[in-house]
């Protein structure tokens, strides 16, 4: 019994995993993100992003977009403009130009933090 019971929740944990992938992928690819918040070097920086979009396409490119065509001078080495991103395997981080963010949901999925050298909140 207890090694039915093992089977059963390796299993689930699996289909768990790759559907997680699938939702977060799926969650990033459904709009445009507004840029909420950005912390940088232990600082808020967001007023250099106000207004700004992430547009993540599923040939996985992205381009962010700035309101009014605003330039965020130096921090857009930080966080470059247009790049490429791919997902782990389990959904649990994103890569943008090969920098790994870490994903933390909101269970309203209204939401997306990214956790990396910047901290990103995505709404």
């Amino acid at each position: 019994m207890v090694v039915v019971l093992l089977a059963v929740a390796a299993v689930a944990m699996v289909g768990f995993s790759s559907c997680k992938k699938e939702r977060n992928k799926s969650k990033l690819l459904i709009k445009k993100w507004t840029i909420e918040k950005v912390e940088f070097l232990g600082g808020d920086v967001t007023g250099a992003f106000k207004g700004a979009t992430f547009d993540f396409k599923s040939d996985g490119k992205y381009v962010m977009t700035y309101k009014d065509s605003e330039e965020t001078g130096p921090l857009t080495r930080v966080l470059p403009k247009e790049g490429e991103w791919n997902m782990a395997e389990d959904g649990s981080w994103v890569k943008l130009n090969g920098v790994k963010y870490t994903i933390e949901e909101e269970s309203d999925w209204t939401r997306i933090h990214l956790s990396g050298p910047v901290k990103l909140t995505l709404k």
